[in-house]
């Protein structure tokens, strides 16, 4: 499952989000409790930027941020920049 949530991080730093969608559902059928939340908290990264850069991807891929939130499913997401 590992390989998919590099492929959705890469996929949404790219905006290819209808391909996302595809590779989101495999993740979430066969891990259905990933969130990014999730990753942040056990994923093991050296350096934070690399660990926030990675979770961004996966955000702008539609990934659900927390257990409680569902994925977005829209291909035409874009994130407000803060």
């Amino acid at each position: 499952m590992n390989g998919y949530k590099a492929l959705l991080a890469s996929l949404g730093h790219l905006g290819q989000i209808g391909e996302a969608a595809r590779y989101r559902g495999l993740l979430a059928s066969r891990e259905p409790d990933f969130s990014i939340e999730r990753f942040v908290k056990t994923y093991p990264f050296r350096r934070d930027a690399d660990r926030q850069r990675y979770a961004e991807g996966l955000r702008l891929a539609g990934v659900r941020e927390s257990e409680a939130a569902p994925a977005r499913t829209s291909t035409g997401f874009k994130p407000v920049e803060s």
